[in-house]
């Protein structure tokens, strides 16, 4: 009886449906197309057809891999969506007047105030969440930029502003900001030795290396020992040809034993500008 009656409901709504369309329209159907889980049954195609008083036929669908044809009804409405987009052609709509679907945009009118609301609160979030991230990134530039002040004020006695600035500064070279004395005593030890020719067979005995840091001079005293005059005469000149030696002072000799000479130079450092350059913050010292 449950099944009766439904079947009865169905198909006096489906009598009113055509009815409505057939008092709005010239155009009358000829003919209906239905699919389903109960398409395959022959006896729902002619009670179908004894209710809207139209032949009735399964929709024809593709054959299609693994899927027996007493099935391919059941897929009929997955195939019509899929290919909805591909037909642009004029449908029949039958839901229309008092089958006209409500939902729409009378609804969405109905909670515009809600919208409303719940879009302000979402862009009064997104601007909060804006501005912490600011803060945070500011207060970790304002840490980093202090950090690179105190390393760059440290290493090159000039405190640098921003990354660029730094990286002048890192880049530098012989300026005026380098933290590196030009000449230094290092320097002036590694051009006493290159001043020695390998063929001399030298005895230093003391030497005194004082460089100025700022300024790049100073004085150098070596003594040493030597098998001559000559040879000493020989390393002069060397130091002589230095361009940060300005002048090479003779000392007095003295003989030692095995027929040796002791011997005494003083040197005058004095780099050139672009030699030497300037440095903040020099001190003079003795090494």
């Amino acid at each position: 009886m449950v099944e009766r009656g439904r079947r009865d409901a169905l198909g006096q709504a489906l009598k009113q449906t055509f009815a409505s369309y057939r008092s709005q329209s010239d155009r009358m159907p000829s003919v209906v197309l239905f699919s389903g889980e109960a398409a395959p049954v022959d006896e729902a195609t002619k009670w179908l057809s004894q209710q809207l008083e139209l032949p009735c036929e399964v929709v024809p669908l593709p054959e299609a891999a693994g899927v027996e044809p007493g099935m391919l009804p059941r897929f009929a409405r997955a195939a019509a969506l899929a290919g909805r987009a591909a037909d642009r052609r004029k449908r029949l709509d039958l839901r229309q007047g008092e089958f006209a679907s409500t939902g729409g945009t009378s609804q969405l009118r109905s909670h515009g105030r809600l919208l409303a609301v719940c879009g302000l609160a979402l862009l009064i979030a997104f601007g909060f969440s804006v501005l912490a991230r600011h803060r945070v990134a500011a207060k970790e530039r304002d840490v980093l930029m202090e950090k690179l002040g105190s390393v760059t004020e440290g290493l090159f006695r000039t405190k640098a502003t921003s990354a660029a600035h730094a990286r002048e500064l890192l880049n530098a070279t012989h300026g005026p900001t380098d933290p590196l004395p030009r000449f230094d005593a290092y320097d002036a030890l590694a051009a006493v030795s290159a001043s020695i020719p390998e063929e001399i067979k030298h005895d230093t005995r003391r030497i005194l290396i004082e460089v100025d840091d700022e300024d790049a001079d100073g004085r150098i005293e070596l003594q040493g020992t030597i098998a001559s005059i000559a040879e000493r005469d020989q390393i002069a000149e060397k130091l002589k040809g230095h361009e940060c030696f300005a002048e090479v002072e003779k000392g007095s000799t003295s003989t030692v034993g095995d027929n040796r000479r002791s011997y005494k130079l003083e040197v005058k450092i004095a780099c050139p500008a672009d030699k030497s350059g300037s440095n903040q913050g020099g001190a003079r010292g003795t090494r």
